[in-house]
């Protein structure tokens, strides 16, 4: 187990400010926000607010507000709303409209080459290409992290909570350095799923994908649409139907046709006759006299 030391974890090592080569920058970039003394991602917009990912331990508590400055120049308060120090990952929320860039976070990304981003010392945003060393205990969390080197960059106290990226997606949130800085220590991409979804939960909100087999339809008795329980239930009334109508069409059948004569005066029926379904009935009209 390794002995480190809080290292408000870190970003990347180009130390790329945005605003040099801004056109080539990185998209995830516009959405790394210094949050505090901290860093952060905004990776969700639902309605007129926006939320990020940061680390608990940059967190004062769930409720209270902090500031946040956007690498554009906006700024604003940010309020703290989700907190889980066993995976030292915190949620906060901003008015979306002081938002540049959300970058979301894949369900299932293709992991490769890394690289992190965030504000070591307060400065950046700042790039911090990250090599991969793969899991490692820490002896400030009960649960293992990534592993990164980061030697030779800009990683270093005020990164944590940045963005850990790969694929296209925010994959992890950087929480830890070792004592010279040189490895940097992120949540994995599952323990970043499950968090969010934590969340979700605990606040009502629905800021990750969607995943086809969890989206709700329409239900009736509490049975999906279209689900297989559903299709069986359609199929069944579907034979029910067809032999209570076969049932009726043979009452029909042997119900038999009455032909009745009444008088036109007192409806009184003069003669009746009784003959089997199908029978063809012949009216003759009466001769017209010319």
């Amino acid at each position: 187990m390794r002995s480190l030391r809080y290292v408000a974890t870190i970003l990347t090592s180009m130390a790329l400010m945005f605003g040099v080569a801004s056109a080539a920058a990185p998209e995830f970039i516009k959405a790394s926000a210094r949050i505090g003394g901290c860093s952060g991602t905004i990776f969700a917009t639902v309605g007129d607010q926006s939320y990020g990912v940061s680390a608990a331990h940059c967190a004062s508590g769930v409720g209270r507000s902090v500031q946040f400055d956007l690498p554009s120049g906006k700024s604003g308060k940010a309020v703290w709303l989700f907190i889980d120090r066993r995976v030292d990952m915190s949620l906060f929320r901003v008015p979306s409209e002081k938002v540049d860039v959300v970058y979301a976070i894949k369900e299932s990304p293709t992991l490769g080459e890394y690289i992190s981003c965030g504000y070591p010392k307060g400065r950046g945003p700042r790039l911090i290409p990250s090599k991969f060393l793969g899991e490692a205990e820490i002896n400030s969390l009960p649960v293992p992290r990534w592993e990164f080197d980061v030697d030779d960059t800009s990683f270093g106290k005020g990164c944590s909570g940045g963005g850990l990226f790969s694929d296209g997606s925010l994959v992890g949130v950087v929480t830890h350095g070792s004592d010279d800085n040189d490895e940097m220590f992120s949540s994995t991409h599952s323990q970043l799923i499950a968090f969010v979804r934590d969340a979700e939960k605990s606040l009502k909100l629905t800021l990750l994908p969607v995943k086809k087999d969890e989206e709700k339809g329409f239900e009736y008795d509490g049975i999906p649409l279209g689900s297989d329980i559903d299709r069986t239930k359609a199929i069944v009334h579907i034979l029910n139907e067809l032999k209570r109508a076969r049932g009726e069409l043979e009452r029909i059948r042997r119900t038999p046709i009455r032909v009745q004569i009444l008088d036109p005066k007192t409806g009184k029926i003069l003669q009746e006759q009784a003959y089997p379904f199908g029978t063809p009935i012949k009216l003759l009209l009466p001769t017209l006299k010319r």
